[in-house]
């Protein structure tokens, strides 16, 4: 698909919306499948925000194993040796660039700018890997006023050779980590300033619980810069 495509757009039912929730799905999910990601696509329009939601791109297809040409057949007549002066090694070519870390820059950039023609304020949320993205995304300018990141791991995936733990020791905009426990995160690692980690027990809350809890520390974190 097309790598700047955007996603379905639900608007506020009450007045004085805090602004858009970027919602980021996996690569491959519906934006109907039972995940926390996706119920806050229903609830946070309820909590006087806005959602836009979008998937992250398929990666393409693995390269299919090379055709096996030459197979030995029992009783054949093996081919003669090559008598020609050995040829020098052909050289090893280095591995193509990752394609995924474009396509998804180029995704996400194209998502905010749609919420941003909707509200002057644009918050992106992803849920695991995904969280990993938009941190990793936002880090490079992307530009989102704030970052919800749901159970997202420690240390994977690695993206451009750095992991969450690392993309937010770095992190310069208001950003919610909410995990559930246990998971690999240590109250030692080292966070920005702008990142608040909340743990939660899991399975709960879900649902319009976890719209609420998020939707008061966005207007916490908005009214405290104004």
């Amino acid at each position: 698909g097309d790598d700047r495509a955007v996603g379905v757009f639900r608007d506020s039912i009450s007045d004085g919306a805090l602004g858009v929730v970027l919602i980021v799905l996996g690569s491959g999910m519906s934006p109907d499948a039972h995940v926390d990601s996706t119920s806050l696509r229903r609830s946070l329009p309820r909590e006087r925000g806005a959602t836009l939601t979008v998937t992250l791109p398929d990666r393409p297809n693995e390269a299919l194993p090379p055709r096996q040409h030459d197979k030995f057949i029992e009783g054949a007549t093996a081919a003669p040796a090559d008598s020609s002066p050995e040829k020098p090694a052909a050289a090893v070519s280095a591995p193509a660039p990752d394609p995924m870390p474009a396509r998804v820059r180029a995704r996400l950039d194209a998502a905010v700018k749609a919420a941003r023609a909707k509200r002057s304020k644009v918050v992106v949320l992803g849920e695991d890997s995904a969280g990993a993205w938009i941190i990793w995304a936002q880090n490079r300018g992307l530009g989102a006023d704030a970052i919800v990141a749901i159970n997202t791991a420690r240390n994977a995936p690695q993206i451009d050779g750095e992991a969450p733990k690392d993309m937010l020791a770095v992190v310069k905009s208001p950003t919610l980590l909410l995990i559930e426990a246990p998971l690999d995160w240590s109250v030692d690692d080292r966070l920005a300033p702008d990142v608040v980690l909340r743990q939660l027990p899991p399975g709960s809350p879900s649902g319009a619980r976890l719209g609420r809890l998020i939707h008061g520390w966005l207007k916490r974190s908005f009214d405290s810069r104004g």
